[in-house]
């Protein structure tokens, strides 16, 4: 159970706090930090304008694991919390269960 939790955390870390940014005229890809948990996963930006992200690294033409990055991105956001919530009230009501 720790350990979905933990997983369901680090999911929703990449998913609230990173984004991709793809050049328009470059085939260049970058994964950069967001501060506005809410805003786009995907930017399109020129070739200069990435210096105003925080970019935590590049590579040509797509990202190592880019799949299953995109795929945390596909998954709702409300999903991800209320499985997270659900998780805590369960650990809640075993714990209470076992000091009664």
């Amino acid at each position: 159970m720790k350990l979905l939790k933990m997983l369901i955390i680090l999911l929703l870390l990449i998913k609230c706090f990173t984004q991709i940014l793809i050049c328009k005229d470059d085939p260049t890809v970058f994964m950069a930090l967001k501060l506005n948990p809410l805003s786009e996963n995907y930017s399109y930006i020129n070739d200069l304008s990435y210096n105003s992200y925080y970019v935590l690294f590049s590579d040509e033409n797509e990202m190592i694991g880019q799949n299953i990055i995109d795929m945390i991105y596909k998954i709702p956001l409300i999903l991800n919390i209320s499985v997270l919530l659900i998780l805590f009230f369960l650990k809640r009501k075993n714990t209470k269960e076992k000091t009664l």
